[in-house]
């Protein structure tokens, strides 16, 4: 399968749950869940990998209304598929185990569509508890260990305002720093956290606060200044 095919597939929901579609022809059910957003997808020879947060139902629902916002929320959890590219069927499904509802993954972007292993997404922690609830907390995952054992939680009455963004290290393959908005309910105040890519767990290695607070932004990226869309 070549670039232009892999860049070209369609990731869709219907009631038997997430189809995969490359082309016109092929097509292949996923499994019984629903997905929003994918981490990543990379060829390897006869074979398409293909890792995406899986959600237990739809979400879109426990957007609203607002301010009443996920109070339902059921668990999600990264899932890497293994499709044959010969028979368009799925070979493997490796699931990492979560309880938490987890969303907005985001990759070191030189690794997009190129085989990859870590990851880096938001959770909301008292998933399965009463009342509303926001995005909480910061995990960095790995498919190739299985695990998500690199996490980062904020204090009580603090939440995070976007989506995990990385900024790489140009002089070091794989290291970088995860971007995240923080908004503190208590001052009604905005901060900008840095995290170590590998270390999420030691909190951020910087703050940049702001004078107020600003609206939340679920999507972000990141270019060089070199590379910057004018």
């Amino acid at each position: 399968m070549t670039k232009r095919l892999l860049f070209g597939a369609l990731i869709f929901l219907v009631a038997g749950g997430i189809v995969f579609a490359v082309g016109n022809q092929n097509r292949l059910v996923l499994g019984g869940t629903t997905a929003l957003h994918t981490i990543n997808a990379f060829e390897e020879p006869g074979r398409l990998i293909y890792d995406v947060i899986e959600l237990d139902e739809p979400v879109y629902g426990d957007y609203e209304v607002i301010p009443e916002i996920f109070t339902g929320v059921k668990p999600g959890r990264p899932v890497r598929y293994v499709i044959d590219t010969r028979t368009w069927q799925v070979t493997d499904r490796v699931s990492l185990s979560s309880a938490v509802s987890s969303d907005f993954p985001t990759i070191d972007p030189r690794r997009a569509t190129l085989s990859n292993e870590d990851f880096w997404m938001v959770n909301l922690s008292k998933t399965g508890e009463p009342g509303r609830k926001y995005f909480d907390e910061l995990a960095h995952g790995n498919f190739s260990s299985g695990t998500i054992s690199d996490t980062f939680r904020l204090p009580e009455r603090f939440y995070f305002g976007s989506e995990p963004t990385f900024l790489p290290d140009p002089n070091r393959a794989g290291a970088g720093l995860i971007l995240l908005k923080r908004f503190d309910a208590e001052r009604e105040r905005d901060a900008y956290l840095l995290f170590d890519a590998h270390a999420v767990a030691a909190g951020p290695v910087a703050v940049l606060h702001c004078e107020e607070a600003t609206p939340p932004c679920f999507h972000g990226s990141y270019y060089p200044r070199e590379t910057a869309p004018r």
